[in-house]
């Protein structure tokens, strides 16, 4: 996880005091339990282990890329990760919002 307690500090202070501190400790828990805990889904493991190919992603962003080297050139499948899509946002009578494009 990219970011630290004290990130969550200045967003906390709408708060009450015991209300940020409650906030602050759930927080610090969660990310205590994600870095440990985190583990790659079982089918990326097994792709990788059988390919060429290797995930390049950096931690806090969204891109992510599978990379192999073919003679002398780098082959690089590149994409972004998004928002799951949610169909009963529209049935709802919310309007979709459109997302942006990604310029190659």
């Amino acid at each position: 996880i990219a970011f630290s307690v004290r990130d969550l500090a200045p967003k906390a202070r709408g708060f009450s005091g015991a209300a940020a501190g409650k906030i602050v400790k759930v927080m610090t828990s969660e990310i205590k339990h994600e870095e440990e805990q985190y583990e790659q889904a079982k089918e990326i493991k097994a792709f990788l282990g059988k390919s060429d190919f290797k995930l390049v992603d950096t931690m806090g962003d969204v891109n992510m890329a599978l990379e192999r080297e073919v003679g002398d050139k780098v082959v690089r499948i590149e994409w972004q990760l998004t928002s799951p899509f949610n169909p009963d946002m529209e049935a709802e009578g919310e309007e979709a919002v459109d997302q942006e494009a990604t310029d190659f």
